[in-house]
């Protein structure tokens, strides 16, 4: 309801049934590499409503942004050097 899409009917649904697969594609792929699996979780409802940005397209921005930013060492020793 706070990002604007709909909360009733097929499109819901899909959605629905989309992000159920999208968690269990998830926990696959992490039990294959050995690692704890990831959820997604509705705190971002918050951040959505805060900002009024609701878009996936922001978040496949940043996911591309730390992809290449994983590619060089000294950010992840920057990041590990926090507490």
């Amino acid at each position: 309801a706070v990002s604007g899409e709909p909360i009733k009917g097929s499109v819901y649904i899909r959605r629905i049934k989309g992000g159920v697969l999208g968690d269990g594609v998830n926990s696959l792929i992490a039990a294959v590499f050995n690692t704890f699996p990831n959820t997604t979780f509705s705190q971002n409802n918050g951040v959505i409503q805060i900002t009024g940005v609701g878009s996936r397209y922001i978040g496949y921005f940043i996911a591309v942004i730390l992809a290449l930013l994983g590619l060089f060492p000294i950010v992840g020793g920057i990041f590990r050097s926090l507490p």
